[in-house]
């Protein structure tokens, strides 16, 4: 079972219904989950509890139109088991459209490519902070604040962070 293809086949249905509305997609997202956590195999048993808290469905009455409506409209299979005991069964359709892997194969190569480290360091964006919120003198009591007022005063940073490039692709 190819995830991705599973889910986007699913999302390319759903587009195309208008009986749909965002409760349905999210019950069955939720459901979705399930089953790609029990390996994609049938059936899932589930707790509705659990599942109208993965949905964020708030309502019984909203959760069980719901899902009636997607059995109905052979989004799944749902047998009720009417027992607080027993968890209800799902059985989830598989909509993949062939049975092998796709392969990407781009028909042209990007002209550019990005220049630069990940913007994800704590500390530059500490730095970075302090500057503008604090005059060039007043920084000495923040951790690396020797390398923090020298760029202050220079205005230039010796940090690994630098501007970030990005070259347009070329369409011939």
């Amino acid at each position: 079972m190819n995830y991705i293809k599973q889910l986007t086949a699913a999302m390319v249905l759903f587009t195309d219904d208008d009986r749909l509305n965002t409760a349905h997609v999210s019950l069955y997202l939720a459901l979705f989950q399930l089953w790609n956590i029990n390996r994609f195999r049938n059936p899932i048993s589930i707790n509705r509890t659990e599942v109208m808290k993965i949905s964020k469905i708030g309502s019984r009455v909203t959760y069980h139109k719901c899902i009636k409506d997607l059995d109905n409209w052979s989004y799944l299979k749902y047998e009720p088991s009417h027992n607080p005991l027993k968890g209800s069964r799902v059985y989830m359709f598989n909509f993949e459209t062939t049975p092998k892997q796709a392969v990407c194969q781009p028909s042209e190569q990007l002209s550019g490519q990005v220049v630069g480290p990940s913007l994800n360091n704590t500390n530059s964006k500490k730095k970075s902070k302090q500057i503008k919120t604090r005059g060039s003198d007043q920084l000495s009591t923040s951790e690396g604040s020797n390398e923090v007022n020298n760029e202050a005063r220079t205005g230039s940073s010796n940090s690994r962070v630098s501007k970030t490039s990005f070259a347009k692709p070329s369409i011939d």
